[in-house]
């Protein structure tokens, strides 16, 4: 079991460290894939975890490098709105 301790108490994380989150999720994965040459339910929970961030990325964060920051803003009816 891995367990991800904060550095600093912030409020806020940025794209690249949600990224980092998902790579280091996925590493037990992987390397199941790679030591045995088969997968288990063993990494199940990172997979839940990093889809959870993925998703966060796209559609609660705009995160997404597509149009979907602005499709995102206007389901929230913020796109008339000086940021």
């Amino acid at each position: 079991m891995t367990i991800s301790l904060p550095q600093d108490d912030q409020s806020f994380v940025s794209k690249s460290e949600m990224f980092e989150t998902i790579v280091s999720f996925s590493a037990g994965a992987v390397a199941e894939q790679l030591k045995l040459d088969d997968i288990s339910t063993g990494a199940s929970n990172d997979i839940q975890r990093a889809t959870a961030i993925a998703r966060d990325m796209v559609s609660k964060y705009a995160m997404s490098d597509t149009r979907s920051r602005l499709l995102l803003l206007r389901k929230r009816g913020l796109h008339r709105q000086r940021l």
